[in-house]
């Protein structure tokens, strides 16, 4: 009688699941991770008392520049780095002023004398677009002016779960000062820094989440919103 073998089957126990699953699990807990995984911190100087800004006073943001050389391992539009930022700023300042709006930079409005504005802010450089913007604001009825500068600007992308881990990690410095227009004077200064711990597929753009709202709030009208 002649025997017939049969192939012994893996028990399901002891089936490797293929790399390419592997993988991606690993990315998707990545990605996950990365929502809430960053840390923020700021310092400087913020208003001494909450402004009753809504009743009488008028907040213009100058659109922000760029103070360093951002970095990172892909290729960006600075000028889209630039549109993006200030519009989160102006959109957070209009939770508490409605009225607040974009400060023109360009044309003829310098703020006149210009004395007392650049002695206001020293030891910080002005350019010429700051004041083209400070002008522009008090030419439009505006008392305050935010003033937005771009220190660093680090992003930093991978698909790789192993280059998740590897540094630098995206990471982004923004300074933030809020200048009095009538009788010249800073009222605020702070820089934000957030940097990711992990390093994803995303823009650095997620860095400006709600400890960024909060900084802008704090700064604008001395409550954390």
């Amino acid at each position: 009688m002649t025997s017939v073998s049969t192939p012994a089957l893996s028990s399901p126990s002891s089936v490797s699941p293929p790399g390419h699953i592997v993988r991606r699990v690993l990315v998707i807990a990545l990605v996950a991770a990365a929502c809430g995984c960053s840390t923020a911190t700021t310092q400087g100087t913020f208003p001494r008392s909450s402004t009753n800004h809504l009743a009488s006073e008028l907040v213009f943001v100058m659109p922000p520049r760029l103070d360093g050389q951002p970095t990172g391992n892909i290729g960006r539009d600075l000028g889209a780095v630039e549109q993006l930022i200030g519009a989160r700023v102006l959109a957070i300042v209009r939770e508490r002023e409605p009225s607040a709006s974009m400060a023109g930079t360009i044309g003829d409005t310098p703020y006149l004398p210009m004395k007392p504005y650049i002695d206001a802010v020293a030891p910080a450089r002005v350019t010429r677009e700051e004041l083209n913007a400070a002008g522009f604001a008090r030419q439009h009825g505006g008392t305050h002016l935010v003033v937005p500068t771009i220190i660093e600007w680090r992003e930093m992308r991978t698909d790789d779960p192993i280059g998740a881990l590897t540094l630098p990690h995206a990471e982004i410095m923004i300074g933030l000062r809020l200048v009095r227009l009538d009788s010249p004077a800073v009222e605020g200064q702070v820089t934000f820094k957030n940097h990711a711990r992990v390093t994803v597929n995303q823009s650095a753009d997620r860095l400006l989440n709600s400890d960024f709202r909060r900084t802008v709030l704090r700064l604008v009208t001395g409550d954390a919103g």
